[in-house]
């Protein structure tokens, strides 16, 4: 009865792993973690504007939306690539400093991009749509956790200060 029993699950197992294997190619199938922010990539497409690096309009390259936690179908591996990074965590007592890699060009006489309303910097796509500026940021992270494009922000919290 016991051998019975562990076939079953074995059977159930290898078919819920090949569901898996083979979903992920046939509807694609993406998953992302509770605690994960998934970063889309699209391998063809129109080609960015000279000197833009993030996708507004279905571009080749980084895409400004993110993937939330949970189930996300049409990625396909042939026409995108999604790259899993970790939550950005600010501990309690520190703030983190923004640096946009993307957006228009500030003015010579200001050293920091101007407030831009994009969700505490987790809608890439808001912030370079409402004129948000390349290189560091007036607005900062207060501790909590964000879902950050990190294609498009660089976060510097005390503990990677130094490699800055």
């Amino acid at each position: 009865m016991f051998n019975t029993a562990l076939t079953a699950v074995s059977i159930g197992l290898v078919f819920v792993i090949t569901f898996i294997v083979f979903s992920k190619s046939l509807f694609g199938l993406v998953v992302i973690g509770e605690r994960e922010v998934g970063i889309v990539v699209r391998k063809f497409g129109p080609k960015l504007a000279a000197g833009q690096h993030v996708a507004l309009k279905g571009e080749a390259g980084y895409q400004a939306a993110t993937l939330s936690p949970g189930w996300h179908f049409g990625y396909y591996p042939w026409k995108f690539t999604v790259k899993k990074t970790a939550v950005v965590r600010i501990p309690q007592g520190q703030i983190g400093l923004i640096v946009a890699g993307d957006g228009a060009t500030p003015p010579a006489s200001r050293i920091l991009g101007c407030a831009v309303d994009c969700d505490s910097f987790q809608d890439a796509r808001k912030f370079l749509m409402n004129g948000g500026e390349k290189g560091r940021q007036i607005d900062i992270l207060t501790a909590g956790v964000y879902r950050i494009n990190t294609a498009l922000f660089s976060v510097i919290v005390a503990q990677n200060a130094d490699h800055r």
